[in-house]
């Protein structure tokens, strides 16, 4: 879909503002104003629209309930749909102090019923779709205004928010209500959730939080293709989690689990951070998952090679050997580069494949080496060699022309030409330090010393 963007002022406004109540009315409201902006996407163009505002104006009352005195909601008795909604509404212009007798007040009231927004929803019998009229147009008008209006007094009130949820808080033993509060009366964004996630610390709230399936849905990685830029949003739940791991293993455990893989690295990263606070044998089930993602990714050096290497030694030292072997392999995994380079040998130039890559930069795998390394060859010895030795096969492998070759010349004999070698060059090269790895690991004693020295 082609990036969009906003021709009117208020539009960019009522969306900005909509992010407050969440991301679902935020993006309903942008495609709004694409389908206006171009009314040949649909032939039900009307209908899907109202639709939309539908959406919005509903997610906008629960949200705007949460501001309301509690105990005044719960005492109504609205006999009808019709009733219902407008006493909601009616509750709700209160808390924001706004008069029923004002125009915007009354154009908001007069959607509730039959008569009302639902009334462009309903398809009248197997008709046609209408199509954007001066009628249509003036309506969609007039929701703009209702909501450039709510959302500004909504938003001067926002802090009343964090009051709603410091309530949520004090709670010790939540029921399915507390959750359904938080989940249907609390803005869906990184504002809420983070003060709500940050600032908890019961573990009470875990199955409630579970069933009300507040974990099934990582933020997945922002794309801004004008800008050309990615961001990579934080994600309060799975922070939560990682805090309380230590204290219910099991139900984190399977909890995780149960949440679709992201290609958002942070997420990972928290679940990274909960299974080194599990026991070993419970950190196993979470480091094969993780194994899985690494084992999709390509390049990418926003990966926090450190945490990885702590995850790898907490299962190493917990006798979860195959588990941390696997995970360094897809940590340490090499592939080969897209660029080549030419160099002449003997007066004849040659094109290479220039150095294989791997999922961070040369200095930080060397880091996460020399992080592990000591752990797996104690934990498992010559297994951990012959991890070494097939990154190095792959390394070697992936830097002659052709990498599928059964046999080759690899040129080892310019790059390195004698494995006792005590080389000086401090270049971060994979094949460099896998070849000091896997020598230094098979000298006995394990002279893991000569490693950290280069």
């Amino acid at each position: 879909m082609q990036p969009f963007s906003f021709d009117d002022p208020r539009q960019e406004r009522i969306y900005r503002r909509l992010l407050l109540v969440g991301p679902g009315p935020a993006s309903f409201y942008k495609d709004i104003c694409r389908l206006i902006k171009d009314k040949t996407l649909l032939e039900s163009v009307n209908h899907v629209i109202a639709h939309l505002f539908r959406e919005i104006e509903s997610a906008l009352r629960d949200v705007l309930e949460s501001l309301t005195d509690r105990s005044k909601r719960e005492k109504k008795d609205c006999t009808s749909d019709k009733e219902t909604h407008k006493t909601k509404i009616s509750v709700i212009l209160k808390s924001l102090d706004i008069s029923e007798t004002d125009p915007v007040a009354k154009a908001w009231l007069g959607l509730a019923g039959k008569e009302g927004l639902i009334s462009r929803v309903h398809r009248k019998s197997l008709d046609k779709p209408p199509s954007i009229d001066t009628e249509f147009l003036q309506f969609c008008d007039r929701m703009d205004t209702i909501l450039d209006f709510i959302l500004d007094k909504f938003e001067a009130q926002y802090l009343r928010i964090v009051q709603v949820l410091d309530e949520l808080l004090a709670i010790s033993s939540p029921t399915s209500d507390d959750v359904k509060r938080l989940k249907n009366n609390i803005p869906n964004n990184l504002v809420s959730y983070g003060y709500f996630f940050n600032n908890l610390s019961n573990y009470a709230w875990l199955e409630p939080l579970k069933s009300e399936g507040f974990f099934q849905h990582p933020p997945e990685p922002v794309h801004y293709v004008e800008e050309g830029t990615i961001a990579f949003p934080v994600w309060p739940q799975s922070r939560y989690l990682a805090r309380m791991a230590k204290e219910k293993p099991e139900t984190v455990l399977e909890i995780i689990l149960e949440i679709p893989l992201t290609e958002n690295f942070r997420v990972n990263e928290d679940l990274i951070d909960a299974a080194c606070a599990m026991p070993p044998h419970l950190a196993a089930q979470i480091a094969a998952r993780e194994t899985e993602w690494l084992s999709s990714q390509e390049r990418f050096s926003r990966i926090d090679e450190r945490k990885f290497a702590k995850l790898v030694i907490h299962l190493a030292r917990g006798s979860q050997v195959q588990k941390a072997l696997d995970l360094s392999r897809a940590i340490l995994a090499v592939f080969p580069s897209k660029k080549h380079e030419e160099i002449e040998i003997e007066g004849e130039t040659c094109s290479f494949p220039s150095d294989p890559e791997a999922l961070f930069d040369a200095w930080h795998y060397q880091e996460i080496i020399e992080k592990i390394t000591p752990e797996l060859m104690k934990a498992a010895g010559k297994d951990a060699l012959c991890l070494f030795s097939d990154l190095l096969e792959d390394a070697v492998r992936f830097s002659r022309r052709d990498p599928n070759e059964e046999s080759g010349d690899d040129y080892s004999y310019i790059w390195w030409a004698a494995i006792e070698e005590d080389s000086k060059d401090t270049t971060h090269d994979l094949k460099r330090i896998l070849v000091l790895t896997v020598r230094d690991v098979a000298e006995p004693g394990f002279g893991i010393g000569k490693l950290t020295d280069r």
